[in-house]
């Protein structure tokens, strides 16, 4: 609860900035349908002020399938700096796929090649959520990106 008071009262300030992954999931956690998976892009500007907030797809009960070029084009379109990417797992279990690994993976690396940071991948529930960079699972090669590793849920709004 105090953070929701916190991303309303940076809202009534003249924008949302994210300072967490937790802001992500208030943003977008009553956005879309909650019975299928919908992925998310928040789009921000050098102090993570919000840009725009962008639904890049809808997909199944347990999928959404998406290219690197539907998340950039609006991110480019923006100018931003940086992307939040967030998807919803209907089922309530915020434990990555592998597809999510990949998508990550896919996503932060066409990233670097246009100039814009893939800062987080964030999977929320109704009442938590799962952060890659919070896991150290953002980066390749560091031996983290598909080991279960600190998978413990994150209330929202905490």
């Amino acid at each position: 609860m105090r953070r929701l008071f916190e991303l309303v009262r940076r809202q009534t300030r003249g924008g949302t900035t994210i300072t967490s992954p937790g802001d992500v999931a208030v943003l977008l956690r009553n956005r879309g349908r909650p019975d299928i998976e919908n992925l998310w892009l928040v789009s921000v500007n050098g102090a993570h002020e919000v840009c725009n907030v962008h639904h890049i797809g809808m997909g199944l009960a347990d999928s959404v399938l998406v290219h690197p070029r539907e998340i950039f084009a609006p991110a480019i379109c923006d100018r931003a700096v940086g992307i939040f990417l967030a998807h919803n797992h209907p089922s309530g279990n915020l434990q990555p796929s592998l597809t999510d690994h990949s998508v990550t993976q896919r996503v932060r690396t066409s990233g670097e090649i246009v100039g814009i940071e893939l800062i987080d991948h964030v999977i929320f529930s109704d009442d938590a959520y799962f952060s890659f960079a919070e896991h150290n699972q953002l980066s390749i090669g560091d031996g983290n990106e598909l080991s279960a590793g600190d998978n413990r849920r994150r209330p929202v709004g905490a």
